[in-house]
């Protein structure tokens, strides 16, 4: 990073004109709300008087993972999909578009899936898992000699 993009108090150079994608972030100025991205959001209290610090954009995201691989892997369309989730159609059609920017969902022939790169997701674990198990095994072997 070049000094010409550095933030100042939260704001980036202007002097340059570049920014290199920093976004402003000023402090917020309003009590009892936090700082998310430049736009002041109100954190929610649960019943149990908890905060939920739960981002919403991304439980809808993860809804959307689980309408189409859980309990079984399903292709379904845009609306099918928006039904089975109650949310719009425009909010699963925007969620969709950034899943596939990260090729964790595919359309093919009008219907929405998990695509194959979600995939090194659930790989890594069971390479993990094998892991451990081989770990067990070995511990096993030493300690039981069976």
């Amino acid at each position: 990073m070049d000094l010409e993009s550095v933030e100042v108090d939260g704001w980036p150079d202007q002097g340059s004109g570049s920014t290199r994608g920093i976004t402003p972030n000023p402090p917020s100025s309003i009590e009892g709300e936090e700082e998310t991205r430049g736009k002041s959001a109100e954190v929610n209290v649960e019943e149990n008087g908890q905060r939920d610090y739960a981002v919403k954009a991304l439980e809808c995201g993860v809804k959307v993972m689980i309408g189409l691989g859980i309990p079984e892997y399903v292709e379904l369309s845009l609306k099918d999909l928006a039904e089975s989730l109650s949310l719009s159609v425009n909010k699963t059609f925007r969620i969709l578009q950034t899943l596939k920017r990260y090729q964790w969902v595919e359309e093919v022939d009008g219907k929405w899936r998990i695509a194959p790169a979600f995939t090194q997701f659930s790989d890594g674990f069971r390479r993990y898992l094998g892991k451990k198990v081989g770990d067990l095994e070995r511990l096993k072997l030493e300690h039981l000699g069976s």
